[in-house]
């Protein structure tokens, strides 16, 4: 453990405050959904069974196109392709830079990693989703802000398993390309 705290001296702070700070946000959201729950998030929906994620692998021909066009319906009735959901003046982007600002006093270093996107997901995607994550935390957060790494456009489609999951092959090369960026800023900033 040794080496673990010296690394993360102030991991245990941290994650007690995360963890109050998680509680707060619990109780803000069900206050600010009137005693309606989770659905202030997201627009009720007259089936709320929703189907569970598909995460099959490409089958070829008509029933990968179907799963593909499952996938889309999926994300979509949670909001993903909605352009008024990434905003920075919502509950959720406060969250977020309330979470960077109580890290950055403790005295971490924090990343944010934007996962890769396939093509057709990208395409689908409003034009400013990347706007609050890029531009509008920086601004909010000045020296609090994190190191974003925006790998959207990293991975080639055939690096997916459909079109949300990276392949097996797909996630190596992601997670060697994301452990060299990690260390290039890392040796970077000790300097």
């Amino acid at each position: 453990m040794v080496p673990w705290h010296l690394a993360f001296p102030h991991r245990g702070h941290i994650f007690t405050a995360f963890d109050r700070l998680l509680y707060d946000a619990k109780v803000r959201m069900f206050q600010e959904g009137g005693g309606s729950g989770l659905e202030f998030l997201f627009s009720p929906t007259r089936d709320p069974w929703i189907d569970p994620y598909p995460v099959q692998p490409k089958l070829g021909g008509e029933t990968a196109e179907t799963n593909s066009q499952f996938i889309i319906d999926y994300v979509g009735r949670k909001g993903w392709f909605d352009a008024d959901r990434y905003r920075d003046d919502t509950p959720n982007f406060e969250l977020i830079c309330e979470l960077f600002r109580i890290a950055h006093a403790q005295g971490t270093r924090c990343f944010l990693v934007i996962y890769p996107e396939s093509s057709r997901i990208r395409k689908l995607m409003p034009s400013n989703a990347g706007e609050p994550l890029l531009r509008g935390l920086p601004r909010a957060l000045g020296p609090a802000a994190p190191v974003i790494l925006d790998y959207r456009e990293a991975m080639p489609d055939d690096a997916f398993e459909d079109l949300n999951h990276l392949s097996f092959e797909g996630r190596k090369v992601m997670t060697r390309r994301l452990a060299r960026d990690l260390r290039g800023v890392l040796l970077e900033g000790s300097m």
